[in-house]
């Protein structure tokens, strides 16, 4: 009986593992771009995952008073005497998450700047106690609260760490034409821009890397023919710099519909959500895996200076203009969104292993009820 279970508990383990690789590996395939006419700049993100996620979209007023909240604040629960980083949001914006209010995973500001996440495995934040620290998440809220350009972005990274428990490197676009890369490599920041910068594309595996790869194909310094339907053996970053250069040369659809069609040929079947962002026009395209109709929304169809949020479930069975179906987003709600992600997480995730984790839960609702602070009072 003992040499039984004992088989039984290392056949449990091969199955889990070779699951959770399976499922690791699919998940980071999500890919953002930056396409541009000669009036017109385009940002367009694949947002790829395991599982199905409940997810808003979100309106975020102007002048909003808020403070920084750390990883360590979700975990352990707020201490007061961390330190904090406060302000009041400058500029309005609308948001994509999963986790409810400004924890976001990206979106734009009226001012034009974009802002948004992908897995990067190698990533480690730095840490330095004498500054406030952001989690992930909020950090990109706070981009898209306070600043208008890619530059101005950047130049804050040096007043406060980022922490969190996703590996991610971040993707930045403003509407003047500027990029950046953000990663956080052995502890030490990483940004490209500029010069630096050639090839305005991001997915899963560091930017240097992706140039590495990029110089080995012909046009690019290297000899190799790139196949763009190529989904196998030739990595996105390369097939979309390819259809990028095509399109500069050629613009023979319009933009939107180009980036979609970009989109499309660089998920590996694996997508949740497609978003365009249109920075020069302010104004976000969508659908995703449960809703295929692409919606749109106008940032200059929201009073920013009203300062009660509102949202739409981003699943919504819609198309083209939705503006007009937004409504208030309470902490009830917001809750409510929060509990639904943990839940995917949990079924996706730990029930491969057959475990319902508790613990988990319990920190969604601790996240929830500090997202809540925020505005409990509007």
């Amino acid at each position: 009986m003992k040499n039984i279970y004992v088989s039984l508990v290392l056949i449990l383990f091969v199955l889990v593992f070779a699951n959770n690789h399976s499922v690791a590996q699919a998940r980071h395939t999500c890919s953002t771009f930056q396409i541009s006419t000669n009036d017109t700049i385009i940002v367009a993100h694949n947002l790829d995952d395991y599982v199905t996620f409940p997810g808003m979209v979100v309106v975020n007023p102007r002048g909003i008073e808020k403070e920084s909240l750390s990883w360590e604040d979700f975990r352990k629960g707020k201490k007061k005497d961390s330190l904090r980083l406060k302000w009041t949001s400058k500029f309005g914006s609308i948001t994509y998450t999963i986790f409810g209010r400004d924890l976001i995973d990206g979106g734009m500001n009226e001012a034009g700047l974009y802002i948004g996440e992908m897995t990067l495995m190698q990533t480690l934040y730095p840490v330095d106690e004498t500054k406030p620290t952001f989690h992930t998440n909020f950090w990109m809220q706070y981009i898209l609260d306070c600043f208008s350009t890619v530059d101005e972005a950047i130049e804050s990274l040096s007043t406060f760490n980022i922490d969190g428990t996703c590996r991610w490197h971040f993707f930045l676009a403003d509407k003047l034409g500027n990029t950046a890369i953000v990663e956080f490599i052995d502890g030490k920041v990483c940004i490209y821009k500029g010069e630096n910068m050639p090839h305005k594309i991001l997915c899963n595996t560091t930017y240097k890397s992706d140039l590495d790869s990029l110089a080995l194909y012909s046009g690019y310094g290297g000899s190799r023919v790139i196949d763009i339907q190529d989904k196998e053996n030739t990595k996105r970053t390369v097939r979309a710099s390819e259809l990028i250069r095509l399109y500069s040369e050629n613009p023979q659809k319009p933009i939107i519909d180009y980036s979609f069609d970009m989109l499309r040929l660089l998920d590996l079947g694996n997508n949740l959500w497609q978003i365009v962002c249109d920075l020069s026009n302010g104004r976000i395209y969508f659908n995703t895996h449960l809703n295929r109709n692409i919606k749109y929304i106008d940032l200059n169809a929201f009073d920013f200076s009203n300062k009660s949020s509102k949202y739409i479930d981003i699943h919504i069975d819609e198309s083209n203009d939705v503006a007009n179906l937004f409504i208030p987003l309470t902490p009830k709600i917001n809750k409510k969104y929060v509990r639904k992600t943990w839940w995917a997480i949990d079924m996706g995730f730990w029930g491969n292993i057959l475990v319902k984790p508790f613990a988990v839960w319990g920190l969604g609702a601790r996240m929830n009820g500090y997202t809540g602070e925020f505005y409990a009072e509007n």
